[in-house]
């Protein structure tokens, strides 16, 4: 403790009175450690270090009708003798000293220097001098203000407390100060800057220009005189601070944007900046001190869990916009971008709102405020007044001027305050534990893809995430995929999203939309079609220059022949396909198309105009549906496999009872669904109608006509024709091939005895039309027959007569005669009576030469054959044992037989090609008997 000063004076002369005392105390380092209890439970008072206390006390007579006045000043210094003034152009970082309260991340107040003084000069006017740091909030949100020296000017004391303000001079709420650095941070973002509003000049001409402005507020105002110092403040040496999660975004920015600055802010704007600080600080204090003692602890943690919102909107209004605004170019989160960055609220829509009124639909010029002595005029009066003072070099800033409105200039006029609810919210939002971080608008003209910008506004928020949207109807997006030599035409429905975020080790940007498109990659042969009705396609642009849309569509080939419906997924590295088509032949047969296919496929589209795209479905052939069914889609037309596999089939309404067994694969051709043709090929078998063929086959179409065939081995009714071919179509059944038969009309042998006879040969091609019950309903036959002799014991055929067949008709009827024959005859033995023919026979002779015996002989191994023969004996046959004698000698004699007359060895007979029972048949008439039926 130092007192280094007491004094006491007494005038007798003039009867006056005068005492001074200044002191200072110094406390032990260790002392304010202890009593500062911050660190403990959470909230505490930090005493100063050095403390210095002046009082003066003065009693002096002036003459004449002014009465004794007493002088009184009290002075209270805390500030360390090394403490550093405030310095212009610096950054405000607060050097606590003095007297402190500290609630870490609420508030912090240091104290450093008070004075008061009852009167000003020899005016009533009580004033307060004070200077300290204030710091509210942390460094994502909060202010920070130094003040170096502070002048209050309370009001005039005429009648006792509380004094009289008089507006603008003497009036709390305007103070003066030579300079007071303040720091707004608002999502990490940092507004640094100098403020100025130095007491006038003593001047008596200030009083009268002071008196004549509150009688008339629109009194012209010299921009240099005295009392334009007392209607605005002066900000200069402004710069702004960026995040490091922004700068990672925005790398290009710097950590630190100075602005070349020199404005005027009206009085108004400070006075409510003043208010919002002060009412957060009145906000803390109060909930403290308002606790019972017991209560104190938990009524600190209360507000460090709940701190109070501050007003930061009501201090950054008081700054020009250009302050506000940050110009940055380069890139945003990988995407080529110029970004301006609007330091206001993001979670304030209100306030952004009235930027854009401002812009949009800007107020009448405001009502000179009423000012009077004894009154003070509100903040927001004095905030739009506009006095009568000419313009000088010096920037104003006036808040109801449209020009200062933040979303003024290119980069947002596409937007209006109906966009504000499309900017996509924070991913906390909605999460009660997760709260929402601080945030600033952006503005961005976005490089979306290529050389294709767009502008953008939105949110960007302190941990590095932002969210923007495009105005609406912004028209296309050209995308080009790898290979595809057509750009991808992307027409955006409603609006453009950007999103994104700084993580570890980078960022990462995308632009999204739903939205629709037609591309044609190919005229008259494909067609992509994104989004069906109702049905947008989502797409997504990366900042890497990547994309992808996803979503329904349909895919269009050959004219629209083929419409394929499902999802697409395109990249710019490819474009799938996963969907399905129908299509079917507009010609029909009883109804039903000739030829249906639906496949479910999957493919590409790329590289150029080709494409691919194959799966499983169905195949129908005149209402008949085949299995196993796949097939692809390709730029060279359709490919399908299948397999027949029925026990009837069907043509037009009537159902056919057959047997169709046939793999197949081939192609169709979709272009066209009025004339179409088809081609698949394979190998099976058809049973119809008594014909069973087993070969090659398959399925043909052309010029409105169908037919399902076999070529191959036929054979029909149990009879084995050369080659055959069966078709089932749309003109019926055909059934045809080629077939051979040789027939004896004569006898050949009688009684044992070998004759010549007549041998029938038939040789034909012939193809036959039927209709779905089996009935002929046309023919065509082509080949020959031929009759000849066959001599007996020779087998020589010696021709009689042949004809060459061509016969053919689209009737139903086949009954054609071949051949016809009314008697024949070998031998002429129908005159002939008493007949006898002379027959050889043979007698054995046993005697001479002797015979051959044969005899059983027993021996040591059992039973053996003996031979015997004159001299010769093998075995020991003898008389007794001969079983069997072989004569070596015949003796021959003639016996006339005779023969019953007449024996009839003519016949007369007719042969013709019959159709009976569904197949080919040859018909043989002799006389008046039955006829006989081959089948060919």
């Amino acid at each position: 403790m130092d007192l280094s000063r007491l004094t006491l004076g007494y005038g007798f002369t003039r009867n006056s009175l005068s005492m001074s005392f200044r002191g200072a105390l110094r406390l032990p380092e260790q002392l304010r450690e202890d009593l500062d209890t911050a660190d403990t439970i959470g909230a505490g008072v930090r005493l100063p270090r050095d403390t210095k206390l002046g009082f003066r006390f003065d009693i002096i007579p002036i003459p004449g009708p002014i009465p004794v006045v007493p002088l009184f000043e009290f002075d209270l210094d805390m500030r360390s003798d090394i403490l550093p003034a405030v310095a212009t152009g610096g950054r405000c970082e607060p050097s606590w000293d003095g007297l402190e309260m500290n609630i870490p991340g609420v508030v912090r107040v240091g104290l450093k220097h008070l004075a008061f003084a009852p009167m000003f000069g020899i005016l009533p006017i009580p004033n307060i001098r004070f200077g300290g740091d204030v710091e509210v909030g942390n460094d994502s949100a909060g202010i920070t203000v130094i003040v170096d020296e502070m002048f209050v000017l309370a009001g005039l004391l005429v009648q006792g407390w509380p004094p009289i303000p008089i507006p603008l001079l003497a009036d709390p709420s305007t103070p003066y100060f030579d300079n007071v650095c303040v720091n707004v941070r608002l999502a990490g973002f940092g507004i640094n800057v100098h403020l100025t509003r130095p007491f006038p000049k003593p001047s008596p001409m200030i009083l009268f220009e002071l008196i004549g402005l509150i009688n008339d507020p629109m009194m012209p105002i010299d921009p240099a005189g005295e009392l334009a110092g007392l209607m605005r403040a002066s900000i200069s040496d402004a710069f702004i601070t960026l995040p490091e999660s922004v700068r990672a975004i925005l790398p290009d920015a710097l950590g630190e944007i100075r602005k070349p600055l020199n404005a005027e802010i009206n009085v108004g704007q400070l006075m409510t900046a003043v208010q919002a600080t002060a009412s957060t600080v009145g906000i803390v204090v109060d909930a403290i001190t308002s606790a019972e003692p017991a209560d104190v602890e938990r009524a600190i943690r209360q507000v460090m869990a709940d701190p109070p919102r501050i007003a930061l909107g009501d201090v950054l209004a008081m700054l020009p916009p250009e302050l506000r605004k940050t110009r940055v170019g380069g890139s945003l989160a990988g995407f080529d971008a110029r970004v301006v960055v609007l330091l206001i609220e993001a979670g304030a829509p209100e306030r952004l709102a009235a930027e854009f009124s401002l812009r949009d639909d800007p107020p009448a010029p405001a009502a000179p405020p009423a000012m009077q002595l004894g009154q003070q005029p509100s903040a927001s009066e004095l905030a739009r007044y506009r006095p009568a003072m000419p313009a000088d070099r010096t920037r104003r800033f006036d808040l109801d001027d449209p020009a200062n409105s933040l979303f003024s200039g290119i980069e947002f006029a596409a937007f209006a305050a109906a966009d504000i609810a499309a900017i996509p919210a924070h991913r906390n939002s909605g999460d009660p534990l997760r709260p929402v971080p601080a945030g600033v608008v952006i503005g961005a003209r976005v490089s979306v893809f290529g050389r294709q910008r767009f502008r953008f506004m939105g949110y960007l928020f302190e941990d590095g995430s932002f969210g923007l949207v495009s105005a609406v109807d912004v028209g296309h997006i050209r995308l080009s995929v790898a290979g595809i030599g057509v750009e991808l035409p992307f027409s955006v429905s409603g609006r453009l999203t950007l999103a994104g975020r700084h993580r570890r080790g980078g960022f990462y940007g995308f632009v999204s939309a739903d939205g629709s498109g037609t591309w044609t990659i190919a005229p008259g042969v494909l067609r992509v079609e994104l989004g069906l009705a109702g049905k947008p396609v989502h797409a997504e642009i990366h900042s890497a220059g990547t994309f992808a849309l996803r979503g329904a569509g349909r895919i269009l080939l050959f004219n629209g022949a083929v419409r394929i419906e499902g999802s697409i997924d395109i990249s710019d590295t490819h474009c799938f396909v996963d969907g399905r088509f129908n299509w079917n032949t507009t010609s029909q047969v009883a109804g039903r198309p000739i030829l249906a296919l639906g496949l479910a496929v999957r493919g590409r589209v790329g590289p150029s105009s080709t494409f691919e795209l194959g799966g499983a479905g169905t195949l129908t052939v005149l209402g008949n549906e085949l299995l196993d069914v796949r097939g692809v889609v390709s730029h060279r037309g359709a490919s399908v496999r299948a397999r027949i596999d029925t026990k009837e089939w069907r043509i037009g309404g009537a159902r056919i009872p057959c047997s169709v067994d046939m793999a197949i694969a081939g192609e169709i051709n979709l272009a066209k669904r009025h004339k179409p043709t088809a081609f698949l090929e394979g190998a099976g078998s058809i049973s119809v109608y008594g014909a069973q063929i087993v070969g090659r086959g398959g399925v043909t179409m052309g010029n409105d006509s169908f037919m399902t065939y076999v070529d191959g081995s036929l054979r029909w009714y149990d009879r084995q024709w050369l080659r055959g071919r069966v078709e089932l179509g749309t003109a019926g059944i055909t059934l045809s091939g080629h077939a051979s038969l040789g027939l004896a009309l004569t006898p050949s042998n009688l009684a044992g005895i070998e004759l010549a006879n007549l041998f029938f040969k038939l040789d034909v091609g012939a193809t036959f039309r039927l209709d779905p019950a089996g009935g002929l309903v046309g023919f065509t036959i082509d080949g020959s027959w031929s009759l000849g002799a066959s001599a007996p014991g020779t087998g020589q055929i010696f021709p009689l007569a042949a004809q060459r067949i061509e016969i053919g008709t689209d009737t139903g009827q086949l009954d054609k005669e071949l051949i016809s024959i009314g008697g024949f005859s070998l031998l002429p033995l129908r005159q002939m009576s008493g007949l006898t023919v002379p027959i050889p026979q043979f007698t054995p002779n046993y005697d001479d030469p002797p015979p051959v015996e044969i005899a059983v002989v027993d021996s040591v191994i059992g039973p053996i054959l003996g031979f015997r023969w004159d001299a010769w004996n093998i075995g020991g046959v003898t008389d007794d044992n001969v079983r069997a004698k072989i004569p070596l000698g015949f003796s021959e004699s003639t016996a006339d037989v005779e023969i019953a007359l007449p024996l009839d060895l003519s016949s007369s007979f007719k042969v013709a090609l019959v159709w009976r029972s569904h197949h080919l048949q040859l018909k043989i008439s002799r006389g008046n008997t039955q006829p006989q039926y081959h089948s060919l």
